[in-house]
């Protein structure tokens, strides 16, 4: 695939179809569910963690022994493609296969700088954008690691989500913005 916009919408699609799958098999069995809530404490606000003071959602609540309890779903298969190399604005873009739910992002950038983009991109991710009903997916990112420095680059794990393609390139604007040469999705390191 030649288009930034193409590829990632391929790999999201192939995501969504999984997502889609195991809510639809919920629905099947008249289960009660929640899609995609952020992780509360008592008191109803959301539980920040980490460096970055991010919140985190599941991907469901499903009614168990009458009581809500987080699933995860994972992706069983992956999109199979030849990693590719973007270059605009004076960032280069790499994508090797990975899953929508499970991405190692490296960025070429000063840490300070990546870690704050990294930080204030994720709560405008997280925020809900979609149905209120509990059962349609909101359009959010899930969760994002602490970010590890290595030599020049910074490191995070990101579950993106339901999140839509054009935040996931607003990452890759602000990134470039900050000063990053590089930034890179792909599998986790093992």
């Amino acid at each position: 695939m030649s288009d930034l916009v193409e590829l990632l919408t391929a790999i999201r699609s192939h995501y969504l179809g999984i997502f889609g799958e195991a809510l639809d098999a919920l629905r099947a069995e008249s289960r009660q569910f929640i899609v995609e809530p952020a992780l509360l404490d008592a008191q109803g606000d959301v539980v920040r963690e980490g460096l970055l003071d991010t919140g985190a959602r599941c991907d469901v609540l499903v009614m168990v022994d009458d009581r809500f309890t987080p699933t995860t779903l994972s992706a069983d298969r992956m999109l199979q493609f030849e990693p590719a190399s973007f270059t605009g604005a004076g960032l280069t873009v790499v994508i090797s296969p990975f899953t929508w739910d499970n991405a190692r992002i490296a960025i070429d950038c000063e840490a300070q700088a990546a870690a704050k983009v990294l930080a204030d991109w994720f709560e405008d991710a997280f925020s809900e954008r979609g149905g209120a009903d509990n059962q349609s997916l909101l359009g959010v990112a899930h969760e994002i690691s602490d970010p590890v420095v290595e030599g020049a680059t910074t490191i995070a794990q990101i579950d993106f989500g339901s999140l839509d393609i054009a935040l996931v390139i607003d990452l890759f604007d602000r990134l470039g913005a900050a000063g990053a040469s590089r930034v890179e999705l792909s599998l986790p390191e093992v």
